[in-house]
């Protein structure tokens, strides 16, 4: 199996036009206490409903069931950039989930947003069209600490995914400090 970073995402086009058209992207992490960063460069894939590969859609699925309850109500709200609307939010805190309100007794039609993605029996719901799982394969690693201006940049030749891959490492310690004369 590839090693590769996963995260979440919804596949509203807003959001998944915010990634370039050749699918590469650049996750960064910086540590505050030590003064580090991490640039992590590669190929992004996203994994939807329409995925044709079972592995990646049962690694869809398993993020899905493994996000916090809040994290899967996100996945119901109302597209974002759209006018918010006060009558569905007092629809979903009056309603009761279980009976019938409009809405197809299910307990989670329009407007009403299932309490943490799951059923009356409590069991978490199926995994909805709009939620993807993002997975970005590593070609780059930048890494950098500011206590001593220490820089290491690992490459890997290729495709990061791709059995065969290379890597090559870069260090060197980089001036971060212009100093006036």
């Amino acid at each position: 199996s590839a090693s590769n970073l996963t995260s979440t995402s919804t596949s509203n086009p807003q959001q998944k036009g915010t990634c370039s058209s050749r699918n590469s992207a650049e996750m960064v992490w910086w540590f505050s206490k030590s003064s580090e960063q991490y640039r992590i460069r590669g190929q992004l894939k996203f994994v939807g409903a329409d995925e044709t590969e079972p592995y990646l859609l049962q690694s869809r699925k398993e993020q899905w069931g493994n996000l916090s309850d809040m994290a899967r109500e996100q996945f119901y709200w109302e597209d974002p950039g759209l006018t918010y609307s006060t009558s569905s939010t007092e629809k979903e805190n009056a309603g009761d989930s279980g009976g019938d309100g409009g809405d197809g007794g299910d307990g989670h039609g329009e407007g009403t947003i299932p309490a943490g993605g799951r059923d009356e029996h409590g069991k978490v719901l199926p995994v909805p069209d709009n939620f993807l799982l993002m997975l970005l394969y590593p070609t780059r690693c930048d890494y950098l600490r500011l206590t001593d201006n220490f820089r290491q940049v690992e490459e890997m030749n290729g495709h990061g995914h791709q059995r065969g891959s290379t890597h090559e490492r870069t260090i060197q310690k980089i001036d971060l400090i212009h100093k006036e004369r």
